[in-house]
């Protein structure tokens, strides 16, 4: 993380893939939170709808393979 950087995080333990309610709601927490970067992390994966919107906002998505992958990496 740089300085003066910081990051919203929403995380979802979802049964079902994630939609884009998360996404709103963590592009909405960017103001009240004075912060520059946001990101939702989930034990599954994504729908397509909440990658476009994602995407239009500059959301930062881990889904299930790259949380898996990060697990590896440093535990």
């Amino acid at each position: 993380m740089k300085a003066g950087e910081r990051t919203v995080v929403q995380a979802k333990r979802y049964t079902q893939p994630v939609g884009n309610k998360a996404v709103q709601e963590v592009v909405g927490s960017l103001a009240m939170y004075d912060a520059t970067k946001a990101m939702v992390v989930t034990t599954n994966k994504f729908t397509p709808a909440a990658i476009k919107l994602a995407d239009a906002n500059l959301v930062e998505l881990v889904n299930r393979d790259a949380l898996e992958e990060l697990m590896e990496r440093y535990l």
